[in-house]
């Protein structure tokens, strides 16, 4: 089986974004559809993320609000690579500022990895409204509509 390529390997994802570990939660960007506005991105669990250590002991999982903090980054690395690609200069901050409908369906654990699918759907001014769902093995564990705000001043 012929490995994927991602669209954006973990330098670049760090590029785009402004989080960093232990809070930089997606590892690369697969695919960004700039005509639907829908994007891929992937996070390879591991037994040493610093949150597992205490949720729980013996029986490590993921904590709900790490996979929408996944579903939230990965729709921002779409922002801002569309920012980049229309070569528009901006203040890489993103800020959750509601989350909808979340449902989780199953425990994500170390070994599992993540596939973070987030889709636009609508924007007044600086807000952007998304769709989003995270997956493993095909598998919907997370899924929730959420909002942030962009922060869209020059850089100086």
């Amino acid at each position: 089986m012929e490995a994927v390529k991602p669209l954006f390997d973990y330098q670049k994802v760090c590029d785009l974004l402004p989080h960093r570990p232990p809070m930089l939660l997606v590892d690369k960007v697969m695919t960004i559809d700039f005509e639907t506005l829908e994007v891929h991105a992937v996070k390879c669990v591991t037994a040493g993320e610093p949150y597992l250590a205490g949720h729980f002991p013996g029986q490590p999982i993921v904590p709900g609000v790490y996979l929408i903090e996944g579903l939230a980054q990965t729709a921002a690395a779409m922002c801002f690579a569309n920012f980049e690609r229309e070569a528009i200069q901006v203040e890489k901050k993103c800020m959750l500022t509601g989350v909808d409908e979340v449902k989780f369906r199953r425990p994500v654990v170390p070994g599992d990895v993540i596939h973070y699918y987030a889709k636009y759907e609508r924007h007044r001014g600086p807000f952007v409204w998304f769709t989003g769902s995270a997956k493993v093995d095909g598998e919907v564990v997370a899924e929730a509509k959420f909002s942030a705000v962009l922060a869209k001043a020059p850089r100086t």
